[in-house]
């Protein structure tokens, strides 16, 4: 590796061809900075003065073609990579310099670079990124060799500088390239961007943006001396003056200082009236954000842009915390009190009888008379920054809450609830009461339900009571359906009984196998109402129900129905044919044609045959209950319109 040390004033330059030769002392504001443009400015069209290339006029340039560009996409079967912006931070919808090289040499870019200062140490660095996807060209893509170039108006070449092999990669990167030089007493020269690699046309296609020259110096450097960096926190308020001190090389000959400060985040620098000596005092500032920078240039170009600068300095002013409590707390005897700050991060509390907290919200488990008083607290932010404040608390008299005894009532009635040892109560929950907002209200409860009461004295203490109200249910009753049967079989009624602490029994007892049971077995001779009586053990209203046993002795078949719809006697109705469960009944014309049958008496007939209706006309019947040794009955039935 070749080595070439310059003169005394550049020292910190090194000639190594292989990598970039980016300044590494201080930088200097750029003098030259071509972003290529946007949107809304965009750049105009460059002349065979700034490339040796033609304007392409289709999105994805072809080879020899150049474009300014920002969004790329499926270019060439999707083997180049998407972007979507440029490199230059900040700019919207910012275009890049995108080249497709062609096979032969060439120049990629040509400018003339005017205003620099004469005399001067400069560097020149270039945003340069490889836009093939690693699998584009069957991934044997021509790599891109780029030299760099700086030249004299007269073709002295004054850097030069070779990218090497810049290689594909997964994703877009932009990698920074450059060189140093030093001016002559000629403030212009002629940048070029150099097609370096080998013959070939798949591949070697780039985006270039950002090309800068700025001065490049010896370090420069400055500190805040208070924090020994580059930055402090202050708070506002503070009248501690900071000493900003800078300092640089001694390969300064005779150089000029000036400070110079941003108020708009570091984007543009003013000079500082008089502040031309490394120390910079600054004095008591207002909330905000302040930043400084010192700056150093030889004494030839006081006047010039060349200035070289220090990192910037920040200072922070923070606001005083506002610290927030309460105007008044008050505690009642015997009870937590909680004290509250707001405002900050941290918190020191102190008070009477050596109170002490760090918490934002402290408790007095149980407030005394003696911890009555003033209570300040000192609220810090995470910056530093703090704030007093103060409460007083005053301690007033406890309160003692009694409440009645356990009441009884049955469903449907009231009782008096009673509370008392205060001036002021609130019952709950409210809604089967008839009025919450005394001591002795009406409840009218539906179920058993414990009432709170929060009792109040006159200065706001509260206790709690409860009083608890018993509902026993009333007694309900149900004595089932009405039941059909026939002489001698037995039906089981279907009781149904409710309420608290209850008892039950039916009357009249006759004919019943257990009258105390909801489901007796009746056996009655004839029809018959029975009712189940339902008592209540504590003292509730009584409650009864009837249910009806019919008891048919006979088989009643009417001669005679009219089915014309009419809701009067549309059907043929035999009672009681459904308790015979096998009972057959079949119906003939005078043709002795059957027209009608139903085994075990599925529903009445409507005079029907299979859903057509039979005209008027007399019926014949042979109705077989199929009861041992019983005949079947027999007989006609008339159908009227």
């Amino acid at each position: 590796m070749k080595k070439i040390l310059l003169s005394l004033s550049t020292i910190f330059f090194i000639q190594v061809p292989s990598f970039a030769q980016l300044c590494t002392g201080s930088k200097g504001d750029p003098t030259v900075w071509i972003d290529f443009g946007n949107k809304d400015a965009p750049p105009p069209r460059l002349t065979p003065n700034n490339t040796s290339y033609t304007n392409a006029t289709a999105g994805c340039p072809n080879p020899g073609e150049y474009g300014f560009r920002n969004l790329l996409f499926a270019c060439f079967n999707n083997t180049w990579l998407t972007t979507v912006s440029d490199h230059t931070p900040s700019d919207h919808e910012g275009y890049y310099l995108l080249i497709n090289a062609s096979r032969y040499p060439g120049i990629f870019y040509s400018q003339q670079v005017d205003g620099l200062c004469p005399n001067t140490n400069y560097e020149m660095s270039v945003w340069i990124t490889n836009l093939l996807r690693t699998t584009g060209c069957g991934g044997k893509g021509i790599k891109p060799n780029i030299t760099l170039q700086v030249e004299s108006l007269t073709g002295e070449i004054l850097a030069k500088y070779n990218t090497d092999k810049i290689y594909e990669t997964g994703n877009q990167e932009w990698e920074e390239y450059g060189a140093t030089f030093k001016t002559s007493l000629n403030t212009s020269v002629v940048f070029k961007i150099i097609n370096s690699a080998t013959g070939g046309e798949c591949g070697n296609v780039i985006g270039i943006d950002d090309i800068v020259f700025r001065p490049c110096g010896p370090p420069v450097k400055a500190i805040i001396t208070e924090s020994n960096s580059n930055s402090i926190n202050i708070c506002d308020g503070d009248t501690t003056t900071l000493i900003m001190n800078g300092s640089y090389s001694e390969l300064y000959q005779n150089p000029t200082i000036q400070w110079q400060q941003s108020f708009d985040y570091g984007n543009t620098w003013q000079n500082m009236s008089g502040q031309n000596r490394t120390n910079l005092f600054i004095s008591k500032k207002t909330a905000g954000i302040y930043y400084y920078r010192f700056g150093v240039s030889a004494s030839a170009n006081a006047a010039s842009n060349c200035k070289i600068y220090s990192d910037p300095l920040t200072l922070f002013v923070n606001s005083k915390p506002f610290a927030q409590v309460t105007n008044y707390i008050f505690g009642c005897y015997g009870e937590p009190v909680v004290v509250f700050a707001a405002g900050g991060s941290e918190y020191e509390w102190t008070g009477p009888n050596g109170f002490h907290s760090t918490l934002e919200r402290p408790v007095i488990d149980s407030a005394s008379y003696s911890d009555q008083g003033r209570y300040s607290v000192r609220i810090t932010t995470f910056q530093g920054c703090s704030d007093t404040a103060s409460v007083d608390l005053v301690v007033y008299p406890s309160i003692h809450a009694t409440s009645g005894s356990t009441l009884n009532i049955c469903e449907g009635t009231g009782a008096t609830l009673n509370a008392s040892g205060g001036l002021k109560y609130k019952w709950y929950p409210e809604a089967s009461l008839n009025n919450d907002s005394i001591s002795n209200p009406i409840a009218k409860p539906t179920d058993t339900t414990r009432f709170m009461v929060v009792v109040s004295n006159e200065y706001g203490c509260t206790d709690t009571a409860y009083q608890t109200v018993n509902v026993w249910k009333k007694p309900r009753v149900n004595a089932g359906p009405d039941q059909r049967t026939r002489v001698g079989v037995p039906v089981t009624l279907q009781g149904v009984v409710s309420g608290s602490d209850i008892k039950y029994y039916w009357t009249p007892q006759a004919y019943m196998n257990d009258p105390n049971s909801l489901k007796p077995v009746v056996s009655a001779p004839q029809s018959m109402y029975y009712k189940l009586n339902v008592t209540s053990v504590r003292g509730c209203a009584p409650a009864s129900d009837e249910v009806f046993v019919k008891v048919y002795d006979k088989i009643i078949i009417p001669n005679a129905f009219s089915p014309n719809g009419d809701g009067i006697n549309d059907t043929w109705n035999i009672e009681p044919l459904d308790l015979f469960n096998d009972a057959d009944l079949q119906v003939y014309n005078r043709y002795g044609q059957l027209v009608f049958r139903n085994v075990g008496y599925i529903k009445p007939w409507d005079g029907t045959r299979n859903g057509t209706p039979l005209p008027v006309s007399t019926y014949y019947y042979i109705l077989d209950l199929k009861i041992k040794n019983e005949k079947p009955m027999t007989g006609s039935v008339t159908i009227l319109r």
